[in-house]
């Protein structure tokens, strides 16, 4: 009955984190928040689900086998303990939830390398470089010392004071890029610098899980663990060297065009998309890399594709699942007795997040050339704890080198971090003004606000939807009237020979919407013959003020698109039917 216990488990933590998330939405907290908060209500304070049947990553000290009697702990278990079979039943449950939330993380990592165009780094190119490599750096050493300080007061040693401190390195690629999506602030300067820290970041975070993954948790020691890590780097390394120089020559010689035809069906993208992701899962279990390796290495490689959008943002449900089941299980994993202990140290590491990590990431933005407003909003942007710092205390507790302590004080710095941090990037206007008449951004010694370097958004333009037959003719014939025109289709192949600039992806992609300038557009016009995404894009352009022409291919859509505030409708078949009887006038076969 192994199957029924892992579905009861997995129901319970579906139906809460959902119905959390339903009943907290007009708070709007991320949802990571929401899901570690259903698993902490369903496993700690109710015991719905009990921490060592979801445990992720569950380490030797935690793990199932634990709670079964041994001939050290004196044969027989004590009535209030699970029998043997209960054991094998909820070692199983566990070890199956164990591998869903494991996927989420495969999932997450590729969708995070999806990201990783090299177009992107090259865009910020210095201040990438300084602002993150800086901050990585320097995040880690102040981290260290503060950790250092508080090791005794949390019982932790030298190895868990290391791993702390490069947890609280990274900011949440998730929280923040949603945030700012929902602003209208992605594509601003500091949104830009922002997102060019957070992706070298998550080149760091790759680096991290080598050497975690180089730590075999056999509970040999320290000492020994850290030599037999050590040993395995160079290897570890190399293995990724040639894995990343796979996904280079690949991108450039091999999956252009398979995945251009991919591209034409939404189903077969996302399954091909998965099968390459698991080709260099793979690969890295050959070379001895974790399975999150070869994941985001696969994600780079598919990132220099045109088709990346709409494959990224097709797989972003399947993740949001999986990766939701992974944070439910790290709540319900917690031990709050731990918490209760260490909350005075989690609160000064909170600290430490919230305001001297920013501070590093403001200082550094100014010193590469930047205004104190942009530099403030750039720091203002990463003050909390990612979900790869969760990952990383996951892992590392499996392995025996975290221990529950430790642990606890992870799992609450990035509650209260990503909490007040959504709150202070909804106001982030706000907080920066008030902070600029306090004269509290002076410390930054910044130039004066330079100009920024990215082309301000387009405007005037004309956005053309769907590069059918008809479609194409209205571009070619307002490219040839001196109007700017934009085109935009999901199939790379009707985009080639458009004789204006292209966006490739679907009209219900956010992404989309942003790279086409429709905001600033003076007519939007669509060809598509999809009656959904032209509902959805007569509603955008009556939000955003564009006056815009609709396809009417069927009949019965018309007044449902006047509603929708079409202001002209081309009903193509009228149209045919009109020449049609004007070309058979012609021929005296009928009379008009």
């Amino acid at each position: 009955m192994d199957h029924i216990a892992f579905l009861e488990t997995l129901a319970v933590m579906v139906i809460s984190a959902t119905v959390l998330i339903l009943l907290l939405r007009r708070l709007r907290l991320p949802t990571i928040v929401l899901c570690i908060a259903a698993g902490l209500a369903i496993g700690p304070l109710l015991g719905i689900v009990s921490f060592d049947e979801v445990a992720p990553y569950a380490g030797p000290a935690g793990s199932v086998a634990d709670a079964t009697p041994t001939p050290e702990t004196g044969g027989e278990a004590a009535p209030s303990e699970p029998t043997a079979g209960d054991a094998s039943h909820a070692d199983s449950a566990a070890h199956q939830i164990e591998e869903i939330s494991h996927l989420g993380i495969v999932l997450l990592l590729f969708l995070v390398g999806l990201e990783l165009s090299f177009d992107r780094l090259r865009d910020l190119g210095r201040v990438t470089l300084v602002a993150g490599g800086g901050q990585i750096g320097i995040t880690f050493l102040v981290g260290l010392v503060i950790a250092a300080a508080l090791a005794p007061l949390a019982e932790i040693g030298t190895l868990e004071v290391m791993l702390l401190a490069a947890a609280f390195v990274f900011s949440s690629t998730v929280v923040v890029v949603r945030l700012l999506e929902q602003r209208g602030e992605l594509s601003t300067l500091h949104g830009r610098i922002a997102v060019g820290v957070l992706l070298l970041q998550d080149l760091a975070v790759i680096l991290c899980l080598t050497v975690l993954h180089g730590f075999d948790g056999s509970g040999e020691g320290e000492s020994v663990g850290i030599a037999s890590a050590l040993a395995k780097m160079p290897i570890a390394f190399l293995g990724m060297a040639v894995m990343l120089g796979l996904a280079v020559l690949a991108s450039k010689y091999l999956l252009e065009r398979p995945f251009a035809w991919a591209a034409r069906n939404g189903q077969t993208l996302v399954v091909w998309g998965i099968a390459w992701c698991l080709a260099f899962v793979g690969l890295a279990s050959l070379l001895g890399l974790s399975a999150e390796i070869g994941a985001f290495l696969a994600g780079i490689s598919l990132a220099q594709l045109p088709c990346v959008h709409d494959l990224a943002r097709r797989l972003q449900p399947l993740m949001a699942f999986f990766i939701a089941l992974f944070f439910v299980s790290l709540g319900a994993g917690m031990d709050l007795a731990d918490a209760i202990d260490v909350w005075p140290v989690a609160l000064a590491l909170c600290l430490f997040v919230l305001l001297v990590k920013p501070a590093i990431v403001a200082w550094l933005v100014a010193r590469s050339g930047y205004g104190e407003r942009t530099a403030f909003l750039s720091g203002l942007s990463l003050g909390q704890v990612s979900e790869f710092s969760f990952i990383l205390a996951a892992m590392a507790h499996e392995k025996g080198l975290l221990g529950d302590k430790a642990l606890a004080i992870v799992g609450l710095v990035g509650l209260v971090s990503i909490v007040v941090s959504a709150a202070t990037i909804g106001r982030a206007d706000a907080v920066a003004t008030s902070a600029k008449r306090r004269g509290l951004l002076r410390w930054l010694r910044a130039i004066p606000e330079p100009p920024s370097p990215a082309p301000p958004p387009a405007s005037g333009h004309v956005v053309v939807a769907g590069m059918n037959a008809m479609g194409r003719r209205i571009a070619e014939a307002l490219v040839a009237n001196g109007e700017r025109v934009l085109a935009i289709d999901t199939d790379p192949r009707k985009l080639r020979g458009v004789p204006c600039r292209t966006v490739q992806g679907s009209l219900d992609d956010e992404q989309v919407i942003a790279a086409s300038s429709l905001a600033g557009a003076r007519l939007a016009i669509s060809a598509l013959q999809i009656d959904e995404v032209n509902d959805l894009f007569a509603y955008r352009c009556r939000r955003l003020g564009v006056p815009c022409i609709v396809h009417a291919f069927d009949g019965s859509l018309v007044e449902e698109l006047r509603r929708q505030g079409v202001e002209h409708l081309v009903d193509s078949k009228m149209q045919g039917n009109l020449r049609l009887v004007t070309s058979l006038a012609e021929l005296g076969i009928v009379v008009p």
